[in-house]
């Protein structure tokens, strides 16, 4: 599913609210040699958002589809909430594919709906998402609907729509004692995405990898487990970063050399 830069090693996008959430974010992101981004829903109503990735050839990789939902809508609440959520990422949906953009990603809160209420939105979720070309992906996170990687692994799988898949979160991974590379090579096929981050294991401060709990050991089997499949990668680090654009470069360049050597194996 996803791009590659050479021989069997996927491409590496990164989520620009880093930086910010408009286009002036996305030069300094180019300068740091990304090819690809991922950007939030408001992004979309930056007028210079087109303009400027065309002129620095910079692809649209993922958004984060329900960032930033309208009061009174939600995937996980009544039946009204989920219907307005909805008609709402619809929209998203066909403007992101409209400017290329072939991923998006939902991340359901704990809500009121009940498992088969949730993967029914989900299913139509997906089936909108094929209609315009993008593949929609649902992570998991601590203290939200969908808890951890492997139960996200069974609501995909439960829903069975061929155009929705589960995003994998590293740093929810760490919170939820879950090894990240042991859940990708799990995942399989059903993996969409993949968030890289790190934390202190308690809570989700996006840290650049190898600053909190994730150990190099762990990120190694990450990058093991990815060159069998064939999902979307991207960093997200934090805007509150002592240096955000010194963590993007340099998480960059230790991502890359990994990929790289487990394409080698």
């Amino acid at each position: 599913m996803g791009a590659l830069i050479g021989p069997n090693v996927p491409a590496l996008s990164v989520c620009a609210w880093a930086l910010g959430d408009t286009a002036a974010c996305l030069p300094p992101l180019r300068a740091l040699g990304f090819e690809s981004v991922d950007l939030e829903p408001v992004a979309l109503d930056d007028p210079q958002l087109v303009p400027t990735l065309e002129r620095e050839r910079l692809s649209p990789c993922c958004i984060a589809a329900d960032h930033g939902l309208p009061l009174g809508c939600s995937l996980t609440g009544d039946e009204q909430a989920r219907v307005m959520a909805l008609a709402h990422l619809a929209t998203v949906l066909r403007r992101w594919s409209a400017i290329g953009g072939r991923f998006a990603y939902v991340t359901p809160h704990a809500g009121v709906a009940t498992t088969k209420e949730l993967g029914d939105t989900l299913a139509q979720l997906a089936e909108w998402g094929s209609s315009v070309g993008v593949s929609v992906c649902v992570e998991h996170a601590p203290g939200q609907a969908v808890v951890t990687a492997s139960g996200g692994l069974e609501l995909v799988r439960a829903v069975g729509h061929p155009s929705l898949f589960l995003l994998i979160d590293i740093g929810h991974c760490i919170i939820s004692g879950e090894d990240p590379g042991h859940a990708i090579a799990r995942t399989g096929s059903l993996l969409g995405y993949v968030h890289l981050d790190d934390n202190d294991g308690v809570s989700d401060l996006h840290w650049k990898p190898l600053d909190g709990r994730l150990t190099e050991a762990m990120l190694k089997r990450v990058a093991d487990a990815l060159g069998d499949v064939r999902a979307g990668i991207a960093l997200e680090l934090s805007p509150r970063l002592p240096n955000p654009t010194a963590a993007l470069r340099e998480a960059r360049e230790l991502m890359l050399t990994l990929l790289t050597q487990a394409a080698k194996q």
